[in-house]
């Protein structure tokens, strides 16, 4: 169901490789033990509080104003030095904190009673020293409901005339809904547009400018899939590839290995949406 999608969804946020179907199969449950065993959780393949609340925390979300992750406090042994706290987050180390607080990996780990040779697990409240000026960390998160963006994903595949179950299988399927989220290479929003995909739905499709926000994001989309549809005679797989690798790409070479990978994913959830 819903929650098993959103499960896989981070787990292949994670590098793990398993399919968004919505199913709790065998490379699922292969994948969250996989996951847990990275965490020093028990690899039962159960996800649980302790795993799922892990799982989130790897996961960067943006948050509506930045936090500080670092704070002064005096204990009674350290009267004479102020020590702060941070909290680890995905994607750093040891040697990017020591960088960050101006100290060395070394007295990190001696000042934490810390293994530098071993994983620093996200969530670990360490200990830092000397903190002068520390610039609040601002990360994101999905600012708007799952409700609120299936109603503009239901209301412009019903404006384009695409299956609303497609439209939401492939808006989860690149982003989880997020519009904050861009990838790394530039692709935005809820749908994941490329500036280029984006600039030819709005001059080419729509034939208007649209706002670089949730709403455009979604009709931009919708709008190019349905463009996809129409050129591929309605064939969905072929579709869903174009939007993948590129429709000049597909009517050259046919599918690639990895789009049909993804065309099965997308069919699969579109099931469950």
């Amino acid at each position: 169901g819903w929650d098993v999608a959103v499960l896989q969804f981070l787990l292949v946020r994670q590098g793990i490789s398993v399919p968004i179907n919505a199913y709790y199969d065998g490379p699922t449950l292969h994948g969250v033990r996989l996951m847990q065993q990275r965490l020093h959780l028990p690899s039962d393949g159960v996800v649980g509080p302790h795993t799922f609340s892990a799982l989130v925390r790897r996961e960067p979300v943006p948050l509506a104003h930045g936090v500080t992750v670092a704070r002064h406090h005096t204990s009674h042994h350290q009267r004479r030095h102020k020590v702060a706290v941070h909290v680890v987050r995905a994607g750093e180390s040891l040697s990017s904190i020591a960088r960050r607080y101006h100290t060395t990996v070394a007295k990190l780990a001696r000042l934490n009673r810390l293994d530098p040779s071993h994983y620093l697990l996200i969530g670990t409240r360490l200990k830092v020293p000397h903190v002068r000026q520390v610039k609040a960390t601002h990360v994101a998160y999905r600012t708007q409901s799952v409700a609120s963006v299936r109603a503009l994903l239901d209301h412009w595949a019903a404006h384009y005339g695409v299956s609303t179950h497609l439209v939401r299988a492939l808006a989860w399927m690149e982003s989880g809904y997020n519009n904050a989220l861009v990838s790394s290479v530039g692709a935005r929003g809820i749908m994941q547009l490329l500036p280029s995909t984006f600039r030819f739905a709005e001059t080419v499709l729509i034939r208007h400018r649209l706002r670089h926000d949730s709403n455009g994001n979604v009709r931009a989309g919708v709008a190019y899939l349905a463009h996809l549809l129409h050129d591929f005679h309605g064939k969905t797989r072929l579709a869903l590839a174009g939007w993948y690798q590129g429709e000049g790409a597909v009517r050259k070479h046919g599918l690639y290995k990895v789009s049909k990978t993804f065309v099965k994913d997308v069919l699969a959830l579109e099931k469950r949406m």
